[in-house]
């Protein structure tokens, strides 16, 4: 009875064996294997301008690019606009669909005094991704107008 019960654990491990064997040989030939350690990313390419309420650029003010959901920041240091009132970047990160960018005056009265304000956008389709890597997107920032402030009297 041993003998009987040993020989069929012994064929049904065969078995099983050559059946995994041959899942394991059938993965192996799939498109590229890859080593997946770390998180996703995406390269952003963002560009955007700050103006007064009339349309005038304003050098000079800091903008700062925030995940709309929470205040986790994607530039170690915030960006500043030109003379023309552009600014642009390109970063690397975590794939976000929305973000929040924040325009503050941090110059005082050099080029005139303006209240802070912000846009949130919706980033769009990353497009060239694979793997960790989800892709690219490029964003133009549509333009954020700041209003003068109210001169103390």
């Amino acid at each position: 009875m041993s003998n009987l019960y040993h020989s069929i654990l012994k064929g049904s491990n065969w078995i099983l064996a050559g059946l995994l064997s041959g899942l394991g040989f059938g993965l192996a030939a799939c498109d590229e294997p890859v080593d997946e350690y770390g998180a996703p990313y995406a390269e952003y390419k963002m560009k955007g301008k700050v103006t007064d309420m009339d349309g005038k650029a304003i050098q000079g003010i800091s903008v700062t690019i925030k995940n709309a959901n929470n205040d986790y920041l994607y530039l170690p240091s915030p960006l500043q606009t030109r003379e023309d009132g552009n600014y642009d970047t390109t970063f690397e990160s975590f794939p976000e669909h929305a973000l929040r960018i924040i325009a503050e005056d941090i110059d005082g009265e050099k080029n005139g005094s303006y209240e802070a304000d912000s846009v949130d956008i919706e980033v769009g389709k990353f497009e060239g991704g694979k793997s960790w890597y989800v892709g690219k997107a490029e964003v133009n920032v549509p333009d954020i107008k700041l209003k003068k402030k109210e001169t103390e009297k």
